[in-house]
């Protein structure tokens, strides 16, 4: 191997050759299809407002949702179908600093009832009060809750393949117009 060439130096694309933004997004609906490979623009996908400091890369997971009839014969089953059929992308979404903000402090208080949680539960069992032990149960039961519900940014993949990606939840502002232009203004797709 040649001393000259560094195999993990940056690669640069030559100006000119990446695809064009409307090739790499299409709008069906209200699912956003994009090349795999393709991040999204660098806005906030609740509220559109810019979002270039406050990007998060996330590992979409999707599989046809007939696997899950496997469930029904052994959990285990469907655990080792589900690391052999599923298909992954990253995607790198952005939040402004309100959103991560609700999303941070979601995030913390769910941690937060969940530790109270624990507690109450090793008091009530301690001190034999049922009153504790079940106050503590639902508290521990509703944390999970909270985090899933105000924790996320609600992007949800609707399907994964090979070459694209489908992926819905976005705010209408977002899909509307992103960066100040309408990149979505490709013709729209039907099934």
């Amino acid at each position: 191997m040649s001393k000259d060439i560094n195999p993990y130096a940056v690669k640069i694309p030559i100006s000119g050759t990446a695809a064009p933004l409307e090739s790499r997004f299409r709008l069906n609906g209200k699912i956003l299809i994009l090349e795999k490979g393709s991040d999204l623009p660098h806005r906030c996908v609740k509220c559109n407002a810019p979002s270039a400091s406050n990007l998060r890369t996330t590992q979409l997971r999707w599989h046809h949702p007939a696997w899950f009839l496997t469930m029904l014969l052994n959990p285990l089953i469907y655990m080792v179908v589900y690391l052999i059929v599923n298909q992954s992308a990253r995607v790198t979404i952005g939040l402004c600093p309100q959103h991560r903000r609700s999303r941070n402090l979601a995030l913390a208080a769910a941690l937060v009832s969940l530790f109270i949680g624990f507690c109450l539960m090793l008091t009530g069992t301690s001190t034999r009060n049922d009153t504790f032990s079940k106050i503590g149960m639902g508290v521990t039961a509703l944390a999970p809750l909270l985090a899933a519900w105000k924790g996320t940014t609600g992007i949800r993949t609707v399907r994964i393949d090979k070459k694209e990606i489908q992926l819905k939840g976005f705010s209408q502002a977002f899909l509307d117009r992103p960066q100040g232009r309408d990149w979505l203004s490709a013709p729209k797709i039907g099934r």
